[in-house]
């Protein structure tokens, strides 16, 4: 499958630990490629990148999924949500969310891809999205796993 081998392709650097979910295996609809960051915007934070192309038949765009923050504390969910609001506003792409059934705070950047592109330039896109995604979440990571834990907002 194209999109499968485009994945394996990708430059995720070797920091990180990853590993290729195909639709068989996890019953979803398009292969995932995942990585797990240690030290992901700070010593005590891990963060997971979901990378994956979509559409019919060929890719039609890629998308980047970054877990910045786990488990968010009930009380924080709320004025998370608003700093979230506060943050999309002034972000030139992307945009950060509350996942409500992972209770994770998520960082989301998808890019189209324009018809007829060779594998070459289909990769090339895919890492730029990559490399966006990571540098931006990665400089919130730090303070989003910080409010979603503490006790007193």
């Amino acid at each position: 499958m194209r999109t499968r081998d485009l994945l394996s392709r990708l430059e995720l650097g070797d920091l990180y630990e990853s590993q290729l979910l195909t639709k068989e295996e996890t019953g979803f609809e398009v292969d995932i490629l995942t990585t797990l960051m240690t030290e992901f915007g700070g010593v005590s934070n891990i963060g997971q990148g979901e990378y994956y192309f979509y559409g019919d038949e060929e890719p039609e765009g890629f998308a980047c999924r970054i877990t910045v923050a786990a488990e968010v504390l009930p009380e924080n969910v709320a004025p998370m949500c608003t700093e979230l609001a506060v943050t999309n506003a002034e972000l030139p792409m992307g945009c950060f969310a509350y996942d409500p059934e992972l209770n994770t705070v998520v960082y989301i950047l998808q890019t189209p891809l324009a018809e007829g592109l060779s594998d070459e330039d289909i990769i090339s896109e895919a890492n730029t999205c990559i490399r966006l995604a990571l540098r931006l979440s990665e400089g919130y990571a730090a303070q989003y796993a910080y409010y979603a834990g503490r006790r007193e907002l």
